[in-house]
């Protein structure tokens, strides 16, 4: 039985000394502390704010424009081009219709030759007056006949009357035996023609058959 008292005596202590403790931290003010006094030239000193560095924003990329497709030319309208043509342009200068000439004045249409005359105009171009003979001042006329084939070629000639001037006999020789006849035109059959011309020679310079 003399524990029982010992024990809440020993309570009653500590909640005594608890409650001793708590009172003495709430009323506890500790001494304050001076701070010196703040530096009057410090006082008038301007607050300087720090701004944060402003950089560029990065480029853009650029976009190239899409090319627009070129406008097509527009043809210009081909009545006024006529137009313009028209007004341009003078009218051609009519020229004055020949003058009608009678029925029996308009001239009949020239007949072709004939193979005869063909050959007959290459021997005369081709004739040479002999020079001995002008300077003897001989004259005649030889009577030549010749066949000819169908391309033109001299088969055979004979002289059918002399000049009486051996000198003008062989100047025809050397005639027929140099020039070239043409072929028989179209629509000639013949296979060969037997052709005969007086060639004259005079001294008038009249040289043609």
């Amino acid at each position: 039985m003399s524990r029982f008292p010992q024990s809440v005596g020993i309570s009653i202590g500590l909640h005594a000394l608890v409650a001793v403790l708590v009172i003495a931290v709430v009323n506890y003010h500790p001494a304050p502390i001076h701070l010196p006094p703040v530096n009057s030239e410090l006082a008038h000193a301007i607050a300087v704010t720090l701004a944060p560095l402003h950089r560029p924003p990065p480029p853009k990329p650029q976009v190239k424009p899409t090319p627009q497709p070129k406008p097509k030319p527009q043809p210009p309208a081909i009545e006024s081009q006529a137009a313009q043509a028209v007004e341009q342009t003078p009218p051609p200068a009519q020229k004055p219709s020949p003058p009608t000439l009678p029925q029996e004045q308009q001239l009949a249409p020239q007949q072709q030759a004939t193979y005869e005359e063909i050959a007959e105009a290459i021997l005369a171009a081709n004739k040479r007056y002999p020079r001995e003979a002008l300077l003897n001042g001989t004259e005649g006329s030889v009577v030549l006949s010749y066949i000819v084939n169908n391309q033109g070629t001299v088969l055979a000639y004979t002289i059918e009357q002399s000049s009486g001037s051996p000198v003008l006999d062989d100047e025809v020789k050397r005639l027929i035996r140099s020039v070239r006849f043409p072929p028989f035109p179209a629509g000639d059959t013949d296979t060969r023609k037997d052709l005969e011309v007086t060639i004259e020679f005079t001294l008038k310079g009249n040289l043609t058959n």
